[in-house]
């Protein structure tokens, strides 16, 4: 095992300091009316940077108060360790440290340096460690995978000559997405449930550890390969390459790996997109048919379209996961996500576009839905909207509460209580083809202004400006000229080819924001934040989409 690198998070992996830090933190938050506890700590704060977890309880704090907090967190948590002499490290852990001294061996936490350097001079293991990568070195925290990242660069480490041992589920998230395939988690009472049920080795302390049993033989990167090879058999003599040995992205719902196909003197690029299971975000993802509802689009509905798409090569299934092969697009000048707050011409270019694909598959009444089409669902009946948002809807409200005045309450519950009739008057002919989850981050902008559309997860039959109602919520910070330049252009191209009376148009627009942005309000801000990529995200599309809803006036 000499030859193995360790990376160690601190708090709660190495040393029990929740308690000391749950103190500190509802003395520090006190001045904001919010009291925490345990069960406050575990959901909003363990395992997370300090401005993270602060931008998304206080979504107008500024820096200036995020370092003040900051600085007075570590004074208060050092001062209280000086007092009270506690014994924090986790049983085992100096021993397993010492036995293994010469290895390579970094500390990888989220807390602040001057607390981390603390806690290793006051366990007596600093003598023990390499390097130390906290809060203060990274630009991206946990889940991102930066942290770990840069721990393996230090030692130009082999991510399979790796160990990570970690206890929260953020921080697990940053080591299964750095790449490495040997992780150990240590559990404890709050351990939460994604961790638990996982198959990654679990201990409660540094005690007779079975190595054998954290190192993981981690062959999906070879049978993905073969599943490669065997898709592009018609290339002669072919060589893959995975670039950097890192996937660009890794979340919740799905894995996207990058490699290079070369062939002859030819050279090809391909993007793999893989289905994620056993976490709670992939398991709405399956209630929602999701990674069906991609390769049904691909297969079915890819070779018609009249729109910018990836070029589709194949599927096949990896270990119960399913695997998209696309054309890459980075062989392109351009970026995905433009910022379409301060580019109206893009704007614009995208609702032109989107509207050429709802022009093309314009279904007037049930009877004209070609039998190819009449596999996808209208908006009523994806039934999951309807089960999640009553069995969530609760939990939301009272998680929400600090965040929502009494005119948000009433809009929300507004759309609650009538949700069944929305979707119902939202599913009458005529009907299109929709994308479903129309965002600026799902697109490509070849030249930074020709739009490829991706992630067709969503696709249904809905009227076309419900596509455009959520590109707004989530793409366009809420502008009462920008919003009405928008949908006035779209009534403008749509009214064009198929007469339609304003007042329905704008209701269809009204009930549109009501359904798709309705729904992830609920379910993304009902989620533990511990479980999110990006924890302030939901706080801020809440924040977004409720100025949407007082500007339509619902009632």
């Amino acid at each position: 095992m000499e030859d193995f690198t360790l990376l160690f998070d601190l708090d709660g992996t190495l040393v029990n300091t929740d308690n000391i830090y749950c103190e500190v933190w509802n003395e520090l938050l006190r001045d904001y009316d919010l009291t925490c506890n345990m069960c406050f700590f575990n959901n909003f704060i363990k395992g997370k940077n300090d401005a993270l977890f602060l931008k998304y309880l206080i979504p107008n704090i500024s820096s200036n108060e995020i370092t003040n907090i900051s600085f007075k967190k570590d004074e208060l948590f050092i001062k209280k360790i000086e007092i009270n002499k506690p014994q924090i490290l986790i049983a085992g852990a100096y021993e397993f440290i010492e036995r293994y001294k010469n290895n390579n061996i970094a500390i990888v936490t989220s807390c602040n340096k001057k607390s981390a350097l603390y806690i290793l001079q006051y366990t007596n293991i600093h003598q023990f460690i390499t390097l130390l990568i906290a809060a203060d070195d990274c630009n991206n925290h946990k889940p991102h995978p930066e942290p770990y990242l840069k721990a393996i660069d230090y030692f130009n480490a082999d991510k399979n000559k790796c160990i990570i041992f970690e206890d929260s589920y953020s921080g697990f998230t940053s080591a299964v997405n750095s790449g490495v395939p040997n992780i150990c988690i240590i559990k404890n009472e709050d351990t939460c449930k994604e961790l638990l049920t996982n198959t990654y080795y679990k201990i409660l302390n540094y005690n007779n550890i079975n190595f054998e049993n954290i190192i993981k033989k981690n062959c999906s990167n070879d049978l993905i390969l073969d599943k490669i090879k065997e898709l592009f058999n018609y290339y002669p003599n072919l060589i893959i390459i995975k670039n950097n040995n890192e996937n660009i992205k890794c979340g919740y719902i799905c894995d996207i790996q990058r490699m290079k196909l070369l062939h002859n003197n030819n050279e090809d690029e391909v993007i793999i997109k893989i289905s994620n299971l056993d976490n709670e975000l992939s398991k709405t993802a399956i209630e929602l048919d999701m990674y069906n509802n991609e390769i049904k689009f691909y297969c079915l509905f890819s070779n018609l379209m009249n729109i910018n798409i990836p070029k589709f090569y194949g599927n096949f299934k990896i270990e119960n996961r399913d695997a998209i092969v696309l054309g890459s697009l980075y062989k392109f000048t351009g970026q995905f996500n433009i910022n379409l707050n301060v580019d109206i011409n893009n704007l614009l270019n995208v609702v032109k576009n989107i509207f050429k694909m709802h022009d093309l598959f314009y279904f007037d009444t049930e009877n004209s839905v070609p039998e190819l089409f009449k596999s996808l669902k209208k908006i009523n009946q994806i039934t999951y909207y309807t089960s999640l948002i009553e069995q969530r809807y609760d939990k939301f409200i009272t998680k929400n509460k600090h965040f929502l005045y009494e005119n948000d309450k009433k809009n929300l519950d507004y759309i609650f209580n009538n949700f069944h009739n929305i979707i119902n008057m939202a599913s009458q002919y005529p009907l299109s083809f929709c994308h479903g989850d129309l965002k600026s981050p799902n697109i490509f902008y070849k030249n930074n202004e020709e739009p490829y559309f991706l992630d067709w997860q969503y696709i249904h039959l809905n009227k076309g400006i419900s596509d455009i109602a959520f590109l707004l919520v989530e793409s366009i910070d809420f502008d009462k000229i920008t919003v009405e330049l928008v949908i006035n252009y779209y009534y403008k191209v749509l009214n064009n080819n198929r007469k339609i009376d304003y007042k329905i148009f704008l209701n269809d627009f009204k009930n549109a924001l009501c359904i798709f942005p309705f729904f992830v309000c609920v379910w993304f801000n009902s989620e533990d934040s511990d479980k999110l990529l990006d924890p302030v995200f939901p706080i801020k599309f809440m924040k977004n989409l409720l100025k949407y809803y007082d500007y339509i006036c619902l009632y």
